[in-house]
């Protein structure tokens, strides 16, 4: 997948996984806990940052510790990052993106141009893509009025 301008590995630790990260690259991840997160699956998901490589726990259950350096994120803000569409629709550029929370794959992203107040909008798309593609998102979330 391609990152725009930036990737590395996150400098906060993540010392804990709620699921089984692997094939989840492009989706969104949220902060469960000091030091744990896992995939947004609602759109009241607080935004933490983007899968850019996924991980399984060392154990491989769950929740637990990722195996060392395998996690890789994309948490900077306003870098163009490459992410999943849901099976929803298509996305156009220019929309307004949120996590869909009735998705097949979860943590992936569908268009909302008029979300509800409360809700998490996690940045605008860059690309057009039909559903289930990948576009490039700007991420820059803000909680809609």
């Amino acid at each position: 997948m391609a990152f725009g301008y930036v990737t590395y590995k996150n400098f906060a630790p993540v010392n804990s996984i709620a699921s089984d990260l692997t094939d989840s690259e492009g989706c969104g991840l949220k902060l469960d806990g000091e030091g744990e997160v896992s995939l947004a699956v609602t759109t009241g998901s607080v935004p933490y940052a983007i899968v850019a490589v996924g991980a399984t726990s060392i154990t491989g259950s769950y929740p637990g510790a990722p195996i060392a350096g395998s996690l890789e994120v994309i948490d900077q803000l306003g870098v163009a990052v490459q992410v999943r569409a849901s099976d929803a629709g298509s996305i156009a550029a220019g929309d307004y993106i949120q996590i869909d929370s009735s998705a097949s794959v979860p943590g992936s992203f569908t268009a909302n141009n008029a979300p509800t107040a409360g809700d998490f909008v996690w940045g605008m798309a860059l690309t057009d893509c039909s559903a289930d593609e990948q576009f490039i998102l700007r991420f820059a979330p803000f909680i809609a009025a």
